[in-house]
């Protein structure tokens, strides 16, 4: 069986939407003939940590670490922010108004600990892999970024041992939502932007994860780019759980921060509620994840927010079951630049629940043109607040009579076992080392 060394910061039991992808990938390389090395930070931070993920690990699975040195505990203490407190990719807190030590904080993130804060991680990681490999050779690298420190540490791996790498970028580096709320300064953003150039042209390959964002990391490197989507996996909807017929629930799963919060969505909810107040009894908007106080505020003023269930974090097998007791699952993109090719990990979840999505964002989007091609739902554009209404109104009138429509067995090439099929077949195209 041939080895490929996936080299990532996110891994079990470290939780959030990170670590899904080569988590699952890892899972089902193995059916097509190729065993994974994970290499891991040994210290990552637990702001999230999810041990139901954890049973996603072969128990044969080998797994590196080295330690990484992060400021974030120190970031806490200067801001008076709790252990279990996420800080995110940035310090960018969209919970409470920042002050000046949360500003200080970006500021020093964006222009001193490039390209991220694990940066420290690069040296130590070098140096152990290259010790690693010349006793436990590898067929292929793999780095997956964010945070883009891994394709700096498999960058210079590749150069030393000429293995092939491929570059998995998750998210965009520069063009990203993220980046632009960075205050950065221009020699800071050269740097980026010189750093992402230089592993956009040295990897053997590049992958993304939609078409919209493959497209333009052509044009910024002037090579092909691959698209390999995220997915679902079906060993976690082998059995689908029934709707709630009890209450009406309208599910989003997933952080919503100031460039989520559906302000349209709250407006369109208030007129339902308006022309049918006996609705109230029934509809709950279950929101799981870390929400902005801006996102409830919004849900108050239009005068929905009794109900509205702001539930917090919970395990992803949790989330998985509570997808498939709504009736109906949002998918809200962010208002931002990069949103055209914004396909979040959760709807293909969402799909495998069969239940109807209501994606927020750019109806001729990445995301949208799936739901489509699925017949999974309606695209709204983040101010429709008319086809939003329409579209709630419409399935609420389904949930009731127990007819909500189904779109199962249209999305089988979204598996994750698909997913893990078109790496593998990527690989087996990479040159061997020395050619």
């Amino acid at each position: 069986m041939r080895r490929v060394l996936i080299i990532t910061y996110y891994w079990p039991p470290v939780g959030g939407a990170g670590v899904q992808r080569w988590l699952k990938h890892a899972k089902y390389l193995h059916d097509y003939g190729w065993e994974p090395v994970i290499y891991t930070a040994a210290n990552p931070d637990l702001s999230v940590r999810d041990d139901s993920l954890l049973q996603d690990v072969q128990p044969s699975q080998e797994v590196l670490r080295t330690a990484v040195w992060e400021p974030y505990d120190l970031y806490r203490k200067l801001t008076g922010a709790g252990a279990s407190d996420a800080v995110g990719h940035g310090f960018t807190e969209g919970k409470r108004k920042k002050g000046i030590m949360q500003r200080a904080g970006m500021w020093v993130r964006a222009n001193l600990f490039i390209p991220d804060a694990r940066r420290f991680w690069i040296r130590p990681s070098v140096q152990f892999l290259n010790t690693y490999l010349r006793d436990n050779p590898v067929d292929i690298i793999i780095s997956t970024g964010p945070p883009h420190t891994t394709h700096l540490i498999a960058r210079k791996v590749h150069a030393a041992t000429g293995i092939s790498w491929v570059a998995d970028f998750r998210d965009p580096w520069t063009n990203n939502d993220f980046f632009a709320r960075l205050p950065l300064t221009n020699w800071a953003r050269r740097i980026h932007e010189k750093l992402e150039l230089k592993v956009l042209q040295a990897a053997t390959r590049v992958v993304t994860v939609s078409p919209s964002w493959a497209k333009e990391m052509q044009a910024r490197s002037g090579r092909s780019v691959d698209v390999i989507t995220n997915g679902y996996d079906e060993d976690d909807f082998k059995k689908l759980l029934p709707v709630d017929p009890q209450q009406f629930l309208v599910l989003h799963a997933g952080s919503m921060y100031t460039d989520r919060n559906p302000v349209a969505l709250w407006q369109a909810i208030a007129r339902l509620l308006r022309d049918d107040p006996g609705m109230a009894e029934v509809l709950r908007i279950q929101l799981v994840g870390n929400i902005d106080s801006g996102v409830w505020s919004a849900a108050r003023d239009a005068g929905v927010d009794h109900v509205v269930d702001v539930i917090g974090y919970e395990s992803h097998a949790a989330v998985l079951q509570r997808m498939q007791h709504a009736a109906v699952l949002l998918l809200l993109l962010n208002d931002s630049p990069d949103v055209q090719g914004r396909i979040p990990g959760k709807l293909f979840e969402y799909l495998a629940a069969d239940r109807p999505v209501l994606c927020i964002g750019e109806p001729l989007g990445d995301s949208a043109g799936i739901i489509d091609d699925c017949g999974a739902g309606v695209n709204a554009h983040f101010n429709d607040t008319e086809k939003m209404a329409v579209a709630l109104c419409d399935w609420y009138l389904h949930w009731k009579q127990g007819t909500l429509p189904s779109h199962s067995g249209k999305m089988q090439t979204y598996s994750r076992k698909h997913c893990a099929k078109a790496y593998a077949e990527l690989f087996q195209q990479l040159p061997a080392k020395g050619q």
